[in-house]
């Protein structure tokens, strides 16, 4: 281009001279552009809010006065920030436009900490909390905190550092330059929460730019809830003593209700997200096959669409700020969410008809049928390891399908090899589940779903109602191997009760299957079986099963955790118990109300997703089922959708909670059809369905008044 200009004009003889003319035009223009701005923003404006006004110096990008509206006699700031809700108006201005305050503006509003009493405070919470969201809400949130952190009292040698954020949430107080962990945090909490917020809000542009189809899942009330829970996801640790994601939870929900804060669905988040605001990155680094990690992304997320997207926000957010190293090795995490959209898209594309905020459910579904299919060939390789591969797989399959038989003989050579290696037993269990794995695969490819039901058609029966009663919660986060070890065990269901123990690899007790049949009081005999062993439920699910001869039976999941190190667990011992030890009655003592229990009981709607488990067979029975294997079954059960409406309760988590909840119920005669129970940090969410026919009757008991009671008082049993 020089060139060609050379060309056409003489003005210059040659490149060079003409590039020096150019470049310094460009640097005269580039200074004068500089001067001319600087004067420009060289001024001052005013802005006008309800009971004052501000003066904003435009070239500093700071609040330089605060004065009484005009016409009216100036006052000291107190006067002027007479309500805490006004003074959250001039923050809100500073968090859309990124304003500073002048140092000198700073030192004078010290003056308001005194000022802003807790009484105060109480008088004006609603009022407070409305504006706080405004606050939360806008782009520059974290710098205004930072802000309100910054105007305080000077730090003295013996007591808690007194903030401005502090008359709003004075657990900030303590956060104020506190050192945890610092082999691997780089900044104090307060400065490490403050820029996990602001990163917060650079990953929601980066979402709302690269991945608009999610982000228009978002409103602001959840987004409300991920800077909430951005800014207490570390607050527990200003109590060293405690697991900061767990004691965070109760902190939190503390404050947001002091607030005036009465939204309990968006406490229930902001809690999911602190308990969890490390699990997605634990996840995205986990060696497990990626479908297993997103499977149990999508447990803890409550198979909500929603929840997944604040969680992976939650987590890259807190991941950054650790320090300067994290903020640059997110690709793991950001790669891992990048998979889970490609899944939404995928289910999106194949599912165009449906809700695409229920992919998540479509794929889970997906997943639990291929699972079954897993289990088939597991099942085939155990009975293998008795025989051997010809017997148990070669010879059935030559009459069922002729075409498979010669596929799988193309990999026999590799499948005797894998299987040998598994007949050995000298494999680690690391080592045997890859192999197992590696058998499954190569089976899966070669013989088809139809002549795997062929195969294993003896445990049609089981393989129906296993996959049917038992919690997708529990099927989906299990390999198929353990998934076939207990289908065995629930092959005689005229047991009354049968007990499975689930265990980590390191032997740590992490879960209970609870098969019973209905009888008086049975929920609260499991519910005090549970308590005798010190058992704390995190997490679990009910069903019901109707079999063809009407008998009843229930089917838990529940995924615990012991209060207190003591004697292993036994299935016979649990089976016993809950049989054998009858619930004593509750004794409330009404003047000992020593647990500070907060309570919210709701009736809600269907949400379509109650169901039944039913056998469906011409045959007549009429006792529970046995099924022993020796002749091929036929699949009798599914899932029924069942109308039912549904009684949420939140609690604040305490001893003998389920119990005392499962007792208040069969105290007015209303039988639960299905349950749902979920513990986050200290909150207690517990979700029953019961018959239509039963809410009115629930509704004229002294249901909600007893359950208070009990909840709060110690109740011996």
């Amino acid at each position: 281009m020089e060139r060609l200009y050379l060309l056409k004009k003489n003005r210059f003889k040659n490149v060079d001279e003409f590039d020096r003319f150019r470049l310094q035009m460009m640097e005269q223009i580039g200074e004068l552009s500089k001067v001319i701005l600087d004067r420009l923003l060289d001024r001052t404006i005013v802005r006008t809010f309800s009971k004052f006004q501000v003066v904003v110096h435009l070239g500093n990008r700071r609040v330089v006065e605060i004065h009484a509206l005009e016409g009216l006699p100036q006052v000291p700031l107190t006067l002027i920030f007479d309500e805490p809700q006004t003074l959250l108006e001039l923050f809100v201005y500073l968090g859309h436009s990124d304003y500073d305050l002048t140092y000198d503006l700073k030192d004078e509003m010290a003056s308001l900490i005194a000022h802003f009493t807790p009484e105060l405070m109480k008088v004006n919470q609603h009022l407070i909390a409305e504006k706080f969201s405004e606050l939360m809400l806008t782009p520059y949130a974290a710098n205004v905190l930072e802000l309100m952190f910054d105007i305080s009292d000077t730090i003295g040698s013996t007591k808690t550092p007194q903030t401005l954020i502090g008359c709003f949430l004075p657990e900030c107080n303590q956060m104020r330059f506190l050192l945890r962990n610092l082999t691997y945090h780089q900044h104090p909490v307060c400065k490490h929460t403050l820029n996990a917020l602001r990163n917060a809000q650079l990953e929601l542009n980066r979402l709302r730019e690269n991945y608009p189809e999610l982000y228009q899942f978002l409103k602001p009330s959840h987004i409300l809830a991920l800077k909430w829970g951005m800014l207490f996801h570390d607050v527990g640790k200003i109590d060293p003593q405690t697991k900061h994601q767990i004691s965070g939870t109760a902190i939190a929900s503390n404050a947001l209700e002091r607030l005036g804060y009465d939204d309990p669905e968006m406490t229930n988040l902001v809690s999911l997200l602190i308990v969890h605001h490390m699990t997605v990155v634990q996840l995205s680094k986990t060696s497990a096959y990626f479908d297993q990690a997103l499977q149990s992304f999508f447990e803890i997320a409550d198979r909500n669409l929603v929840n997944v997207i604040l969680l992976y926000l939650c987590n890259i957010s807190d991941y950054s700020a650790v320090s300067e190293s994290n903020a640059r090795d997110t690709r793991n995490l950001r790669n891992f969410f990048d998979e889970t959209y490609r899944v939404f898209a995928e289910m999106r594309t194949s599912n165009q008809e449906g809700d695409p905020i229920d992919f998540i459910l479509t794929y889970l579904d997906q997943k639990k049928i291929d699972l079954v299919t897993d289990t088939r060939i597991d099942l085939l390789i155990n009975r293998s390891l008795q025989y051997d591969l010809e017997k148990a797989i070669f010879e059935p399959l030559k009459s069922i399908h002729s075409e498979e038989l010669k596929a799988l003989n193309n990999s026999k050579d590799e499948l005797n090899e894998l299987w040998r290696a598994l007949k050995l037993g000298s494999l680690d269990a690391e080592g045997r589940d890859k192999v197992t794995d590696k058998l499954i695969r190569k089976i899966k490819q070669a013989i088809s779903e139809t002549s795997l039901k062929h195969l294993t058609a003896n445990y049609n029966s089981v393989i129906s109602w296993f996959f049917a009663a038992l919690p997708n919660r529990f099927l989906l986060g299990t390999p198929p191997g353990i998934l076939s070890a207990n289908l065995q065990m629930f092959q005689r269901l005229d047991r009354p009760a049968i007990v499975s123990v689930q265990a980590n690899a390191r032997g740590r007790l992490t879960g209970l299957l609870i098969y019973v049949h209905d009888q008086p009081r049975i929920h609260s005999k499991v519910a005090y079986a549970l308590s005798l062993k010190r058992l704390n439920i995190e997490s679990g699910k009910m069903n019901r099963i109707v079999f063809a001869g009407e008998k009843v039976a229930y089917c838990y999941f529940l995924k615990i955790s012991v209060r207190e190190r003591g004697e292993m667990i036994f299935p016979r011992e649990m089976e016993n118990s809950i049989l054998n030890n009858p619930p004593p009655e509750l004794k409330i003592q009404p003047q000992d109300f020593v647990y500070n229990t907060r309570m919210q009981l709701e009736y809600l709607d269907d949400d379509q997703k109650g169901y039944v488990i039913s056998q469906e067979t011409s045959e007549k029975f009429h006792d529970f089922p046995v099924w022993l294997g020796n002749e091929p079954e036929t699949e009798q059960f599914s899932r029924i959708p069942e109308e039912n409406q549904r009684v949420k309760i939140t609690v604040t988590d305490a001893p003998l909670v389920y119990f005392k909840i499962i007792y208040a119920f069969e105290r007015v005669g209303i039988k639960i059809q299905q349950a749902v129970i979920t513990t986050i940090g200290h909150q207690v969410i517990d979700t029953f369905y019961i018959k239509p026919s039963d809410l009115e009757k629930l509704r004229l008991s002294d249901f909600e008044e007893y359950l208070k009671q009990s909840l709060m008082s110690p109740s011996e049993i």
